[in-house]
């Protein structure tokens, strides 16, 4: 993986290649004409979804989250956002429906607060996290409960004034990994991943495959990753995507 960001602002379909992973950053905060809009391509099941949360702003967080969704992939599948299919693994991993588009299209998503993260992929697996660093008070309890006693170990010998930004780095990439895999937070305690500051970082799997990491460093007061099955991909990043 190189180490650049390619910055895009276009609105254009855009091109993604073989050896492409594309990042897209989604603010959820939208106007009310907006969430109109992108409410009318949503499916009645995400309608139905939406309308579970109790609060205005997860309800309209969920529809501009999922509606961005079909407005992006509807760019990459040449089909309307309407037309889009989704079916759904056995932790709730969305895919698009084997064969409904004609190319193979893998995506993620992700949210923390007001702003989502998009990964989109062709041929290869891909995983997003995102964590607003205001709201993580105790990481070192979650640490003690989810990494794995390797993890754990290298975790405690940093110094305390430093452990919650070394979990939050740590923690965005452990799960994007696991949504990368289709794998539940069940999961968090039966591998180990690398801590570490460089930006870019791999995970190995049982079957020998390399996953490469990569740390999204253009979203202020977050943390956030991207993991994408294979090492010898390119992270592109869109910096805005806006509704039709």
């Amino acid at each position: 993986m190189t180490t650049g960001y390619q910055l895009h602002r276009s609105r254009e379909n855009p091109t993604l290649a073989p050896s492409d992973v594309h990042v897209w950053l989604v603010d959820l905060r939208l106007a009310r004409e907006s969430l109109a809009g992108l409410r009318s391509k949503l499916s009645a099941e995400e309608e139905r979804r939406a309308q579970q949360f109790r609060s205005a702003a997860d309800k309209n967080r969920s529809i501009a989250s999922r509606g961005l969704l079909r407005t992006l992939l509807a760019r990459y599948t040449f089909l309307e956002p309407e037309q889009l299919s989704f079916a759904y693994g056995p932790t709730g991993k969305p895919a698009l429906t084997p064969g409904s588009t004609g190319k193979d299209i893998r995506f993620n998503l992700a949210h923390s607060d007001d702003q989502a993260v998009i990964a989109i992929a062709s041929g290869r697996e891909v995983g997003v996290d995102i964590e607003r660093a205001s709201r993580q008070k105790d990481g070192e309890a979650i640490a003690r409960r989810f990494f794995s006693p390797t993890e754990l170990a290298s975790f405690l010998e940093y110094p305390s004034s430093e452990r919650t930004e070394v979990f939050l780095r740590h923690w965005v990439r452990k799960e994007a990994y696991l949504k990368a895999r289709g794998w539940g937070l069940t999961s968090l305690e039966g591998f180990d991943a690398p801590l570490t500051r460089e930006n870019v970082s791999r995970f190995s799997d049982a079957a020998g495959t390399t996953w490469g990491a990569r740390e999204i460093l253009s979203v202020p007061g977050y943390f956030a990753a991207v993991v994408a099955e294979g090492a010898d991909w390119q992270l592109n990043f869109f910096d805005r995507i806006l509704p039709d």
